[in-house]
């Protein structure tokens, strides 16, 4: 932002005003006999998350950090 112009400048200063309508999560999905493709429905009811797979609602837990190396060691190595 130190630079007074730049291509998509404008488009950043809005983001920064305004919160993104969606956030991409981690979360870890207790289904050992399923996986999650993509687009399925995840219910919150204030303390518990679950996501539905194949019908059926599955525990799940936010997870803060990405899963697989979360201080980016390995690119920078």
């Amino acid at each position: 932002m130190q630079k007074p112009n730049f291509i998509g400048r404008d488009k950043i200063l809005e983001e920064k005003e305004n919160s993104p309508l969606r956030r991409l999560a981690t979360f870890v999905v207790d289904a050992a006999d399923a996986d999650v493709v993509a687009d399925e429905p995840i219910w919150h009811d204030g303390a518990q998350f679950e996501i539905e797979i194949l019908g059926e609602r599955r525990p799940a837990t936010l997870v803060g950090e990405p899963l697989f190396d979360p201080k980016g060691e390995r690119m920078r190595s």
